[in-house]
């Protein structure tokens, strides 16, 4: 079954115009808003198991995919994401590397379960330390700015960080 069958088997419709920078056509999808009483109980859950966490929205159209490449105005599923690093120009970089506006992917299981955008890094070099803030979406629940490893469990534990800057020598 194909990413479009799934979603619109989920109650989705079909979603904004994507391309990759090289052309490619990503599918996307809309999701039906949540009632606000539903979003603020995703909330609360999430804020009571990740207390360090801070809202930044309530809005059920987007994933964490949508966000990071269709500006918060669709969902892509995780399926899409190798397509858009290759095609977008992404390459892999260390956690050492990054800088804000580089990207956290998360596997679970050795599947793509969510990514965010690094806005922040904070170097603590007395402790040998690495802080890296990101902001991400939560499912159907909110955007949240978080430590990068402060996520729910269903994300998995191993990152992979990307970069699509361009230097010139």
């Amino acid at each position: 079954m194909d990413s479009e069958s799934k979603i619109l088997q989920r109650g989705m419709e079909v979603g904004i115009h994507l391309e990759t920078r090289r052309g490619n056509t990503i599918p996307t999808f809309r999701a039906e808003p949540h009632p606000p009483v539903k979003m603020k109980a995703g909330d609360s859950m999430h804020r009571s198991s990740h207390p360090n966490i801070k809202l930044r929205s309530l809005d059920s159209s987007y994933n964490c995919i949508g966000m990071v490449f269709a500006f918060r105005r669709a969902w892509i599923e995780p399926c899409q994401v190798p397509k858009l690093l290759r095609d977008d120009e992404y390459q892999r970089v260390s956690r050492q590397q990054t800088m804000p506006g580089d990207l956290v992917v998360y596997y679970h299981q050795d599947k793509i379960s969510h990514m965010g955008i690094i806005l922040g890094i904070e170097r603590d070099l007395a402790n040998a330390e690495l802080n890296i803030l990101v902001l991400s979406k939560w499912g159907y629940d909110g955007e949240y700015l978080h430590q990068e490893r402060d996520v729910p469990r269903q994300y998995g534990n191993t990152l992979v960080y990307f970069s699509e800057k361009k230097v010139y020598p």
